[in-house]
């Protein structure tokens, strides 16, 4: 399961795991992107590529991920957890607060 796979080093390593024979699980925020990376997969890679619509930055996200995944038997063997937005600036002083 690759979260966050729809681009940049998440697809690059998408790539790596379809070509190499693996069923890879994309999670993203985006229907779009997920719909247009699994084509891409299947078609040059001729694997499964499950996909699931999910943004992961609110409280309880990820447990709603891990549920709905768990309710089709499909099991998770490995996790890139790829998925996150960035700051802009200089990172000395930056304070994350819980949410």
């Amino acid at each position: 399961m690759i979260t966050g796979g729809t681009s940049g080093i998440g697809y690059e390593l998408a790539k790596i795991f379809a070509m190499h024979g693996f069923e890879v699980i994309l999670v993203s925020s985006s229907k779009e992107r997920l719909i247009a990376a699994q084509k891409k997969l299947e078609q040059k890679f001729q694997t499964n590529i499950f996909i699931y619509v999910q943004g992961l930055s609110e409280v309880g996200s990820a447990k709603r991920l891990y549920n709905r995944i768990q309710a089709t038997g499909i099991t998770v063997d490995i996790l890139i957890n790829n998925a996150g937005y960035g700051l802009v600036g200089q990172t000395e002083g930056m304070r994350c607060s819980p949410t």
